[in-house]
Formats: structure tokens, C-alpha cells, sequence
């Protein structure tokens, strides 16, 4: 054949180099089409692969892989159908639609058969680690030859099913340790005032830690216990101690602004408070407040910031979140650039100085749904 263009030649069954002049279409090696006998059963084209087809590395595949490979005859249909169900959970009309809008690679591939004359080497699919390699050959196959035109491929399975099960569990249980355990360190970075602030902290960093998980539902359940030494996170059946030597707590001369507010409090105590965390112009907006305190009507009224931040929430109780952090830290954002309340948010809870003003809870049945969080407004 004039168009063969081979660079090197290393033995007589493997060849390195290239089937055309204008370094196109690569030589693999694979011996010459013989009648409908258009696979070499002997060549996947991957090293790794082709372990299989010899006998020197079958121990070793079985025994530190947990793999074994055979070589069936299948249909290009009985391919695509595999592969459907088994590696990309979709449609076989899907597939093949996605491999049909590959026109160059296909028509380089039917190149390869029609006009050198070179066998494909033998597609693979892979069950046990969700993998293929051979729906563009065998879409062209199915073209030229018929989708019912069986050829060779090559079938990797796990050899021990229960031995797979159980290295696959040892190393999901090993992914989430390692979540759990940066989710500690995570959380261990701030001060507290007890146990309720630590949990809101742990399960705000673990919905961080597996917000993309497979096997992990966010947000995360969990429950913390306390002893005498330390906390006991009990998360996906499994505790994790943390020593209570790691955990910072707020001491009571660290807090700002810690004075009980009381039924009884003059409107300048009020007044002095809200222009601190609302700024001056605050009257303007509401200018019933002082009334409302003249008329004992209580603190808790008073407190104007409280019906802007119960507003905020509300309005963002209505959109959608991938997780609290998030939602919380766009309520902090409105409520400083819109309201110039100096908000942020620890755990589930947002603060105004050490004072915990408000809290996310999680709704599960209405997060499943939509994503979205309530919320407790605190005074």
C-alpha cells in the first residue's frame, strides 16, 4: 500500500510510527482487515489494558487490583446499550447522538478501515471502575457493518465482589474522616460561648466540607455531646471526640454592648445604641420610636434593627441556597451596605457584636425541595 508510512519498527506485531505521510492516522500496530475480521482481539492500544490479554500480569491484576478481564464477542447495539445502563446511566439514543456530531472522528476512523486497511484495536468497558473506551469505533463499525455485527471486546470486572464492597466502604469511611477531621480544625478557628454556638459552627464547616459529596446529604445531621473533658460530635453513625483544651471561649470581659436590655430602658440608653449600629439618620425612618419607648411598650419594640433584619431574612428566606454560609453571608452583606447594621455571621448565627441576633434553622422537607432555610429571630 503506497500511503504506509511507518517511522520505526520494533518487532514484527508492534509497530511506532504513522500509516500516512502527512502523520494523520497512527500505526498501532494491529495487523490488516480480513474479510469482516476488523478487531485485533490481541490490542487494546492501552498498556494498562492489554495486562489482560497476556498471562504474566493476571496475579497481579487479581491479587493487588482485584480485577479480571475477558474478551467476549458484542454487538456494537449490545455496546452502546452496556455503557448506557452500566458507566453513564443515560440512553443508548443519547450516546449515539453525542458520537454521530463527532464527524471528524468518525470519518477518521472509517479511514482507518476503508482506506488502510488496518484493524481497530479492541474496545474495552470496564464494569467495575465505570470506564470505556471504543463507542466512536464501534459507532462506525455499526455503520459499515451492522449494528448486530459482533466483535471482540474486552470485559473488566471486579474479581472479589465483596472484597470491592469492602475497600470501596474503608475508603469513603476514609473521605469523610478526613472532611470531618478539616471541619474540626475549621471550626476550632473561632471563640464560643458554649456547646449550642460549636455545633451551629460544625455544621455549617461540614455542609462546606461536603456540599458536593455523593454519599453525604446536605446539610448534615448531627448531635453534640458533652463530658467532662471534652465534646463528642456524633455524625453518619460514627463519634469524634474534641478536647475541650482546643476549644476557645469568649470570656465575659471580651463582650461589647453586653448589658441586658431591660423592659424599663430610658430612650436615650436605646438611642445611643441604634445610632451605633445604624447610624443618625436612623429617626428618620422611624420616627414612632421614642413614642413607643415613652410608652413602655418594651425594648424589644424599640429595637428598630430588629424588624429590618426580620425583613432581610425574610426576603431571602425565599431564594435558593447550596448552603447556609452562603445564604448568611449575603444577609450580612445587605444588612451592612444597605442598612450599615455591622452584621457577621458565626456558625448558623448572625451576630451584631457578641449578641446573637438572629439563627438559620434548616427545614429539611423544604430544602429537599427548593434548597431553602428558615430562620429564629432572637432579640
Amino acid at each position: 500500500m503506497k500511503d504506509l508510512f511507518i517511522m520505526k519498527k520494533y518487532s514484527d506485531d508492534m509497530f511506532e510510527g504513522y500509516l500516512d505521510a502527512g502523520e494523520q492516522f497512527w500505526d498501532y500496530g494491529t495487523g490488516t482487515i480480513s474479510g469482516s475480521n476488523i478487531v485485533d482481539e490481541h490490542k487494546t492500544g492501552m498498556s494498562f489494558y492489554d495486562q489482560f490479554l497476556g498471562t504474566s500480569e493476571i496475579e497481579y491484576l487479581k491479587n493487588r487490583k482485584n480485577l479480571k478481564g475477558t474478551v467476549v464477542k458484542m454487538s456494537p447495539e449490545e455496546y452502546y446499550e452496556q455503557c448506557a445502563k452500566k458507566i453513564f446511566n443515560t440512553s443508548v439514543d443519547n450516546l449515539k447522538r453525542q458520537r454521530q456530531a463527532d464527524k471528524d472522528t468518525l470519518q477518521h476512523l472509517k479511514d482507518v478501515l476503508t482506506v488502510y486497511k488496518k484493524k481497530f484495536c479492541m474496545p474495552m468497558i470496564n464494569y467495575a471502575e465505570k470506564g470505556q473506551e471504543g463507542l466512536h469505533r464501534m459507532f462506525v463499525i455499526g455503520e459499515l457493518y451492522g449494528w448486530d455485527h459482533k466483535v471482540p471486546v474486552l470485559v473488566v470486572e471486579w474479581y472479589d465482589e465483596e472484597r470491592a464492597n469492602r475497600e470501596a466502604e474503608a475508603k469513603k469511611q476514609h473521605e469523610i474522616d478526613y472532611n470531618v477531621e478539616k471541619a474540626v480544625k475549621n471550626t476550632l478557628r473561632y471563640k464560643f460561648t458554649g456547646g449550642e454556638d460549636i455545633e451551629a459552627q460544625l455544621q455549617s464547616e461540614l455542609d462546606k466540607q461536603f456540599e458536593y459529596s455523593d454519599y453525604i446529604q446536605v446539610p448534615v445531621s448531627i448531635q453534640l455531646k458533652e463530658t467532662s473533658n471534652s465534646y463528642i460530635l456524633v455524625f453518619n453513625n460514627n463519634e469524634y471526640p474534641i478536647d475541650k483544651e482546643e476549644v476557645q471561649f469568649i470570656e465575659e470581659s471580651e463582650y461589647t454592648d453586653d448589658d441586658e436590655f431591660e423592659d424599663n430602658l430610658e430612650f436615650d440608653d436605646v438611642d445611643d445604641w441604634l445610632v451605633k449600629y445604624l447610624g443618625s439618620n436612623w429617626r428618620k425612618e422611624f420616627p414612632d420610636a421614642k413614642d413607643k419607648v415613652s410608652k413602655n411598650e418594651g425594648v424589644e419594640e424599640t429595637l428598630i434593627n430588629k424588624e429590618i433584619i426580620k425583613q432581610v431574612l425574610e426576603d431571602h428566606n425565599h431564594s435558593y441556597y447550596q448552603n447556609s454560609s452562603m445564604a448568611l453571608e449575603l444577609i450580612c452583606e445587605k444588612l451592612y451596605y444597605e442598612h450599615n447594621i455591622d452584621a457577621r455571621y458565626r456558625g448558623r448565627s448572625i451576630y451584631i457584636g457578641d449578641r446573637k441576633i438572629a439563627t438559620i434553622k434548616v427545614d429539611r422537607e423544604a430544602y429537599n425541595m427548593l434548597g431553602m432555610y428558615g430562620y429564629t429571630l432572637f432579640v
